[in-house]
């Protein structure tokens, strides 16, 4: 066993301990970096993160912790809907662990999301909140982590400047390679916590649909490849007629997910350069193939999540958020 095998298995028995997967690097099959020590499969190193105490002061100030919960609260309520793709827990873990960059990063991003919808006037001004994610993303958050995947995502949707999604989309689209989060970690050492796995993959969904819906908005090619990905869907709940609207959100968001998939290698086609759509248009089985992808998808909408029965819904839960 090679020094570096050594020190693996050391990382990998203390991972539940330490969460290090939460930050990753990763290296693909065939790397030329790996060519020399005659290792051409696949690496994910654990990388460990800095903690707050590197972070300035002026980057720590929170709201009270009244107002912390008013406004996670109100995101929930007001903008979780439109993209359901952030877990309660993982919001309310930043606040309770809080020690690192990514959780004040996370937390300043919906803070600023959510502050509009708040009913007193005096904080509804999110732009603080918007300045401090910034500094931190940039100044303390650079290591990619799978809360930072998110939280620029967020950033990306809320931030009105002509071109910001599509810049931001890529810098997560980036850091979810660095960090391997398109793979399964395969490595049968590695006893990775539960939450990080979690973690992991709802930052890479959240980061896909993203991605695929800003570069349809351009009309330009996707970044992510759904050919390089082997990330299982979400489990979908067990009961598919569910009557509260947090586990209604969680089915919509999964046929969501598998929507944008069908939608990304539509999308192949659409953008592809005149050589290649035309060599494309020989092979007329990808096309039966996605049709039928399409009709399967649709067929299987509960009929609650099907627009006939959702635009009978008075609250609009549904028809003005994900269904819309």
């Amino acid at each position: 066993m090679s020094f570096d095998d050594t020190i693996m298995d050391e990382l990998a028995s203390d991972v539940e301990n330490l969460k290090l997967y939460e930050s990753t690097r990763y290296i693909g099959e065939g790397s030329l970096l790996m060519f020399e020590g005659g290792n051409d499969g696949e690496l994910i190193i654990p990388q460990m993160q800095p903690d707050l105490s590197q972070v300035d002061n002026s980057l720590k100030i929170l709201p009270n912790e009244d107002t912390i919960e008013e406004l996670i609260d109100l995101y929930f309520k007001h903008v979780h809907r439109y993209f359901p793709a952030l877990k309660q827990q993982t919001v309310w873990n930043s606040v309770r662990d809080f020690n690192k960059p990514q959780h004040l990063l996370l937390l300043n991003c919906i803070f600023f999301t959510a502050s509009p919808f708040h009913e007193d006037p005096n904080k509804r001004d999110g732009r603080i909140y918007f300045l401090r994610a910034e500094s931190l993303l940039y100044e303390y958050c650079t290591q990619p982590h799978a809360l930072t995947v998110m939280s620029i995502i967020i950033l990306g949707r809320h931030n009105k400047q002509i071109g910001a999604s599509w810049m931001y989309s890529g810098i997560a689209t980036k850091m979810l390679f660095e960090l391997g989060l398109h793979r399964k970690l395969k490595n049968s050492k590695i006893k990775i916590h539960k939450e990080v796995l979690q973690s992991r993959n709802e930052a890479f969904w959240m980061c896909f649909i993203s991605e695929n819906f800003v570069s349809a908005t351009y009309g330009r090619p996707n970044m992510i490849d759904e050919s390089d990905c082997d990330v299982d869907v979400p489990d979908m709940p067990s009961n598919p007629y569910p009557m509260d609207e947090k586990t209604r959100l969680e089915i919509a968001y999964i046929h969501l997910i598998n929507l944008s998939r069908i939608c990304a290698r539509v999308r192949k086609y659409v953008h592809a350069a005149s050589r290649q759509r035309f060599l494309m248009q020989e092979d007329e089985n990808k096309f039966r193939v996605l049709d039928a992808a399409l009709a399967s998808w649709f067929h299987s909408l509960p009929e609650w999540l099907r627009f006939n029965e959702i635009n009978k819904d008075s609250n609009g839960v549904l028809l003005n958020g994900i269904g819309g």
